[in-house]
């Protein structure tokens, strides 16, 4: 069953969690005010991924939600360097 999930669902999760992680990206830009809005993106990101049976990414977007909602603002370099992981675990 997952397996079908994953074969009719897959190229769309990649392309809207890209995206997302895109607007994150961009949103960081913005300092603490975009914080929320990020860590909505992860925490989308993290449901989409579980549903989809991929553990590695749903629990990567989760530390990423984790490290933007602890650090409060965005001018930490371990958000970026936790989109920069996500980012490398889609390709």
């Amino acid at each position: 069953m997952i397996d079908e999930i994953r074969e009719k669902f897959l190229p769309r999760f990649i392309a809207s969690a890209r995206a997302r992680l895109q607007h994150a990206s961009d949103a960081i830009s913005q300092g603490s005010e975009a914080a929320p809005a990020i860590a909505a993106d992860l925490h989308t990101i993290a449901g989409e991924a579980s549903i989809m049976g991929l553990a590695e990414i749903a629990e990567i977007a989760r530390e990423s939600e984790r490290a933007v909602r602890q650090v409060g603002g965005l001018d930490d370099a371990t958000i970026l360097a936790a989109l920069g992981r996500l980012a490398r675990g889609l390709e």
